[in-house]
């Protein structure tokens, strides 16, 4: 959690995830075994491979697709790995039905909030779709009451859209632009 916390205070990090390998054997994200791997999104190379260095136990191997040469207080030079963050667009498709009451303006809204749920998933965690449905309906705004939703359908990156819940890769950092990333279809 220190090392963690470091990483996350980074200048610049915007999300930040570890995994901890502590069996004898590789994992089945290829961490290799007694190491740690730091995902992260933002901030520069060189402060979040010093801020793992100085807060992660000595004799952990660290694992990821970058390399930083660090050095200890006492002036040894340390090669430092994290894994960059990849990105996972995750793409909505809403079909609605109206109600008493529903304008054209909650569309944007309706886009926003479900966005912001997706934005703020965790690197590596599985989209759920039912986590999208509060969101959806505003959150229990009285917007929320002037329609129904009808199907709710998520895809990552380019797949087509389904009801199914998106696995992510343990380095996808899930995104979702609302302008460019979810369709709102009103009936």
């Amino acid at each position: 959690e220190g090392t963690m916390g470091a990483v996350e205070n980074v200048t610049g990090v915007t999300k930040a995830r570890g995994y901890e390998n502590d069996t004898a054997s590789t994992d089945g994200d290829g961490i290799p075994s007694h190491s740690i791997c730091v995902v992260v999104a933002g901030g520069s190379d060189e402060d979040i491979a010093q801020a793992i260095q100085v807060h992660k136990t000595p004799g952990t191997g660290t694992f990821g697709d970058v390399t930083e040469i660090v050095y200890d207080t006492k002036g040894m030079a340390l090669a430092i790995k994290f894994q960059r963050a990849v990105t996972a667009t995750i793409n909505v498709e809403i079909t609605l039905s109206e109600n008493a009451g529903w304008s054209l303006d909650y569309v944007d809204l309706i886009k926003q909030s479900v966005a912001d749920a997706i934005n703020a998933g965790l690197i590596g965690e599985s989209v759920l779709i039912t986590k999208l449905y509060a969101p959806a309906y505003l959150n229990g705004a009285v917007e929320g009451q002037t329609f129904d939703i009808t199907t709710l359908e998520i895809s990552k990156d380019s797949d087509p859209v389904s009801g199914s819940n998106v696995t992510l890769d343990f380095d996808d950092n899930p995104v979702c632009d609302p302008d460019t990333d979810i369709v709102v279809n009103v009936t």
